[in-house]
This record gives structure tokens, C-alpha cells and sequence, in this order.
């Protein structure tokens, strides 16, 4: 029976730095081998006679050697992460499949046992993970996806698994990025993307503040309490009480995290609901527009962000001549409040809606400042004032200009580079 193998290699590699400013990192040599051949010797003794990789970053550049796979396309590989990488292949998963990160290395008896594993999952769990994290800088401890594991009559159980999910007092290993699906398996993953696909995948799915963004460690974490989560709250007789219970939950989630909930939600959801952007812009990166030369596309963003940003500018400006009357603390106090709920909760563009208009009168008290000449009257503390609500700004709003900047429809960074000559046709 054929067995197939889907390995993602669609992302750049950031932290191997110039390693892969000209190939994807998948094709970086290890020990004079390219990882990706190792890979596909690894998994072809473990009995995988069918490849698809998913490629994106410097794509073209990926040589299979011997190995002739099928190539699957990520156009928004800069924009999505590992989980979205992987669902392009959707089709190529019903059967059943191995599945593999692109940039790691592992044993032949590593792809062999995972490949032979009962159950509709499983995961290659490295449990000597802490040896792997000494002296090691670029990939800190923090971006582990360190498992919990409970042990079952029918063997080893992943209860959770995931970064800054898991304390690593309580791991019993790091998820090095290697599993098997079965076809039970294939059919549960789909199902979950296909659920929170609904929501969009600018909805939050996980621990990510994003569909997009999940890893697949997210999709596993749903895999894990899809079955178990509904019994108990189906369990639950009533809306009030399965409500309640539903609270209870939400809260035991936070406490989980602590200390750091609260300043990992203010960097993944603030940039999310300031976010430099708008639809124009997501349709045309997405090409719902179909083609768009990129002189159009930056165009388009100067005309959209420019003015945003000229009002953010007034806001900072203008929140330093608000008086202390009630009608300004009372606007001041509701958007504080409601850019509180959604950094608890989630964030994302169309939900500051609400509180633009306090952004446009606080931003047309400072353009009346402007106009007035009254600036150079500020105080010094009014301009200290001025000063960090701009950096704050600035802060949050950087992520979304590198993205865009980064972005190629906009042409503006070489992030694909030329073809390879020497690159297998898909």
C-alpha cells in the first residue's frame, strides 16, 4: 500500500539569517546534505514512496534529487504559518499521510516508528529535548512546542502540546515536528480546519491570534479536545449553566498562562486592531482583484495608510490638549475600555470601527492645535505626553508595514528571487 508524505517548506527561516538569502531552508546543508534529503531518505526507509511538498519562499530553488514529488503552491507564504501552509495540500491528505517541518533532521528509526504508530495521530515527541536548548540563542526555550503526555492503558497520550502552552516543568518533551495522520486522522484535521475556516481566517483559532497564523500544533490542541470538550459541556444541562461552565473554563485557560497572559495578548492583538490596512489592501495581496501591477498596489496603500496614519498623528497630538471636563474623560475612558476587551480578547481592523469616531474628534482637537499654532504653547510634559503616545503608535504599528512592505504584490522586497536553472519542474 503506497504511503504518502507531505512536508511543508514553504516559510523563509528568519533566524538561519543568510543561510537562506538565496535557497529555501530546507535546502540548507547539514553535514554536507541538504536537510530535505535527508528527510526524504529518512522517510523513504520508513516506507513512503509518495512525496508532496508544499513550497513558497524561493520555491523554484527546491531539488528533490532522485525523489520527483508533487509540488504544491503557497502564494501567501509570507503571510500564513504552518497549519494554513499545510491545508493548500488539503487534497493529497484523505488517504492518510506522514507529515514534516522542512527544517529538521531526524533518524531513519525516528520516521519508521512514527510511520508504524497505532492510533489516528501521532507525534515524535523528543523527551531529551532540554540537551537540544543548551547554549542555544536564535531558538529559545519559549519557541519549543513542548508536549504534555499522560500515560494510558493504550499507551503514551499528548494531553497538549504547543509554545508557551505547556511549562516546561511539566513537559514531557518537545514536538520535534514529525507525525503521521491515518485516514481517520486526515479526515478529523480537516474537519477542524473546515470548522475554523468558517470563522475566517483572520479569526482567532488556538493560541494564535490568527487562522492564518496557527501552527499545527494549534490543530492537534483541537484534535485533542474536540471529542472530550463537548461531551462535558453537553454534559452541562442548560444555556445558563453550560454558559457557566464555559466562564469557568475560559478562566482556568488564563490562570494556565500567567504571568505573561496579558503582555502576550498586548503584542498579539494590539498590532491586529491598529493594524495599518484595510479590505482594498487584503484583496489585492490576495489577488481577489486579479492581477495588480505593484506601482498600482503601492498607490493604493499610500492613498489608504497615509491618511490613517495623518490622523493617529493628530490623535497623539490632540490627547495632549483634552481637559479633564466628563465629556472628554468619558471618551477617553470608552475607547480605553473597549481596546481592553479586545486585547483580552481578540483583535483585528474591523473591530475598531466603534471607537473611530473618539479617534476623529481627539485627532481634530490636535489638528485645531495645529492649525492654531498652539503646539508651540505645549508644556513640557504635554510634549513628553505627545511623544509616547506617538512611539506607542509606532510600535504597533510597525508589524503591519513590514508585513505589507514584505508582501509582493507590492513589489517593493525581492522575496521570491529568479528561478534556478537547476530547479525540477512541478
Amino acid at each position: 500500500m503506497s504511503q504518502r508524505a507531505v512536508i511543508v517548506a514553504a516559510g523563509r527561516g528568519r533566524r538561519l539569517g543568510p543561510e537562506t538569502s538565496e535557497i529555501p531552508k530546507c535546502m540548507v546543508r547539514v553535514a554536507g546534505r541538504a536537510i530535505l534529503h535527508r528527510q526524504l531518505d529518512a522517510l523513504r526507509a520508513a516506507g513512503a514512496d509518495d512525496f508532496v511538498i508544499v513550497r513558497g519562499y524561493l520555491g523554484t530553488r527546491i531539488d528533490a534529487g532522485a525523489v520527483r514529488p508533487r509540488f504544491v503552491e503557497n502564494p501567501d507564504w509570507a503571510e500564513n504559518n504552518i497549519l494554513a501552509s499545510l491545508m493548500y495540500a488539503e487534497h493529497e491528505l484523505a488517504d492518510g499521510f506522514l507529515f514534516s517541518y522542512s527544517d529538521i533532521v531526524f533518524a531513519t528509526e525516528h520516521a519508521r516508528r512514527v510511520a508504524e504508530a497505532p492510533g489516528a495521530v501521532a507525534l515524535v515527541i523528543d523527551r531529551r529535548w532540554r540537551d537540544a536548548y543548551l547554549g542555544r540563542e536564535q531558538h529559545p526555550v519559549s519557541e519549543a512546542e513542548l508536549a504534555r503526555v499522560e500515560d494510558t492503558s493504550d499507551g503514551p497520550r499528548v494531553t497538549r502540546v504547543g509554545k508557551r502552552l505547556v511549562a516546561a516543568e511539566e513537559a514531557a518533551g518537545e514536538f520535534i515536528g514529525l507525525a503521521r495522520f491515518s485516514p481517520a486522522g486526515a479526515a478529523a484535521l480537516g474537519a477542524v480546519w473546515k470548522d475554523a475556516l468558517a470563522g475566517g481566517l483572520d479569526a482567532p483559532f488556538g493560541a494564535a491570534a490568527t487562522l492564518r497564523n496557527a501552527y499545527l500544533s494549534d490543530a492537534l490542541n483541537a484534535l485533542i479536545a474536540r471529542d472530550d470538550t463537548y461531551v462535558m459541556v453537553d454534559a452541562v444541562q442548560g444555556r445558563v449553566a453550560q454558559y457557566r461552565y464555559a466562564m469557568r473554563m475560559g478562566w482556568q485557560a488564563i490562570r494556565d498562562r500567567q504571568p505573561w497572559w496579558i503582555f502576550e495578548k498586548l503584542r498579539d492583538e494590539m498590532p491586529r486592531f491598529w493594524e495599518a490596512d484595510s479590505l482594498a489592501l487584503v484583496h489585492i495581496k490576495r489577488g481577489a482583484y486579479g492581477p495588480v501591477a505593484p506601482p498600482v498596489a503601492v498607490a493604493v496603500a499610500v492613498l489608504v495608510l497615509v491618511p490613517y496614519v495623518a490622523v493617529l498623528a493628530l490623535f497623539a497630538v490632540g490627547v495632549t490638549r483634552l481637559t479633564r471636563a466628563r465629556a472628554p474623560l468619558l471618551l477617553v475612558g470608552f475607547l480605553a475600555y473597549y481596546n481592553l476587551i479586545h486585547i483580552v480578547t481578540h483583535g483585528f481592523a474591523r473591530y475598531r470601527l466603534p471607537v473611530m469616531p473618539v479617534v476623529f474628534l481627539v485627532a481634530a482637537v490636535g489638528a485645531l492645535a495645529w492649525r492654531d499654532r498652539g503646539l508651540a504653547f505645549l508644556s513640557v510634559r504635554s510634549r513628553a505626553l505627545a511623544a509616547a503616545v506617538a512611539l506607542l503608535l509606532a510600535v504597533v504599528l510597525l508589524p503591519s508595514f513590514r508585513l505589507n512592505l514584505e508582501n509582493p504584490a507590492f513589489g517593493l522586497t525581492d522575496t521570491g528571487g529568479p528561478p534556478s536553472e537547476e530547479a525540477p519542474s512541478p
